[in-house]
């Protein structure tokens, strides 16, 4: 069935006014008002709903000209094309647990903690590849209480998985493409809590913050360590900038004092932290996602939250907090587009609010089961 948005979108702040001149777009999953908001780089903010009753929107990863979303509450990752965001396809049939995603140039790899799977979707086709259960790999296998967490993929289709064990312990899992299988585990300590990385300028490491153990691990693509973890306190999110050569973490912990670090990284050389930490007005900064233009977001999380902070880079690449920006309930995981957000609804039609807290709005209804993406 199929089914426009349009009479439901939310619009704040004058979009009309700035859609000839943005240069980058910010896009949030509202993961407790089951919406998805569009912040440009002038902040203004429109938000619009992911169908379905029970969204529960996650993460996002945009790829050739697409915005995915993964939706926990419906199994299912939502499809929008980057320029017009009123009809959305629906990848259904993913699985339960629905959790980190990521993505190169042909696959989105989606990780399913109540599943203790993972799942690869192709780009282009939209249409689930193979889902992976990590309980079936033999001595690598997953133990009951051990949950997949975080997911990348490299550019040449290897695949790390984070794990977290409530009593069989943490670890990172490499999963190769060609086999379809487990090859590498490396074990962690109980509550390590680790999270995944990738930068453009060191293609063969692996960039793990470790909030249970204050730093930020790196290594190489055998699961060796590749060169001394860098302290920071309960680090957690993490982005590398358009260039590969500043990686930014959050301390989520902290109530906001001491939030974000930036890490120097060399292909010549070992990664070193620089400048010095900055803080945000809000606590929990989570999730990170850097533009090419030179601004960073970043997600304040929990049950009650509703804000994003916005940070400027000076020509250090170093962070300076600019503002605050309302969204929706519970900002999750974010992506960026390194162009105007997407131009979705005409002046008559829009409303105004500069950063106003972005409204949880109708929802449409679900396409029929299957793995293939459907319009609505």
């Amino acid at each position: 069935m199929k089914l426009s948005l349009k009479p439901y979108l939310l619009f704040l702040a004058g979009i009309d006014s700035v859609m000839g001149s943005q240069r980058s777009c910010a896009i949030i999953a509202n993961r407790a008002s089951g919406e998805v908001s569009f912040v440009s780089d002038t902040q203004d903010v429109y938000s619009t709903p992911l169908p379905g009753a029970n969204a529960e929107p996650m993460y996002v990863s945009t790829s050739g000209g697409k915005i995915f979303v993964g939706d926990r509450g419906n199994e299912s990752v939502v499809v929008f094309d980057s320029n017009d965001v009123e009809e959305p396809r629906v990848i259904e049939g993913v699985g339960s647990g629905i959790f980190h995603q990521w993505n190169n140039e042909e696959y989105l790899v989606v990780a399913l903690d109540e599943m203790q799977s993972i799942v690869i979707i192709s780009i282009d086709t939209e249409e689930i590849l193979s889902t992976i259960d990590l309980t079936n790999q033999g001595s690598l296998s997953l133990a009951s209480d051990q949950r997949p967490h975080d997911i990348v993929i490299t550019k040449d289709d290897v695949i790390f998985v984070s794990v977290i064990g409530p009593t069989s312990g943490d670890a990172i899992i490499r999963v190769d493409m060609d086999t379809m299988a487990s090859s590498v585990k490396l074990d962690l300590p109980i509550g390590t809590d680790p999270h995944l990385a990738l930068s453009p300028m060191t293609p063969e490491h692996l960039y793990s913050p470790q909030q249970g153990l204050n730093r930020v691990a790196v290594y190489k693509f055998d699961l060796s360590e590749a060169e001394d973890p860098l302290t920071i306190d309960n680090a957690h999110g993490v982005s590398s900038d358009y260039n590969g050569d500043r990686l930014y973490v959050t301390n989520i912990s902290n109530g906001g004092t001491d939030a974000l670090s930036t890490i120097s990284i060399d292909k010549d050389g070992p990664s070193e932290l620089i400048g010095t930490t900055v803080d945000t007005p809000d606590a929990v900064p989570h999730n990170i996602a850097v533009t090419k233009d030179n601004k960073i977001y970043v997600t304040h999380s929990g049950a009650t939250a509703s804000t994003l902070s916005l940070f400027e880079l000076d020509e250090n690449d170093l962070p300076t907090f600019i503002s605050t920006i309302n969204v929706g309930l519970n900002p999750f995981g974010l992506a960026v587009l390194n162009s105007k957000c997407p131009n979705i609804m005409s002046s008559k039609s829009s409303k105004s609010s500069k950063s106003a807290k972005a409204s949880k709005g109708m929802r449409g209804s679900k396409s029929m089961k299957g793995s293939k993406s459907r319009r609505i």
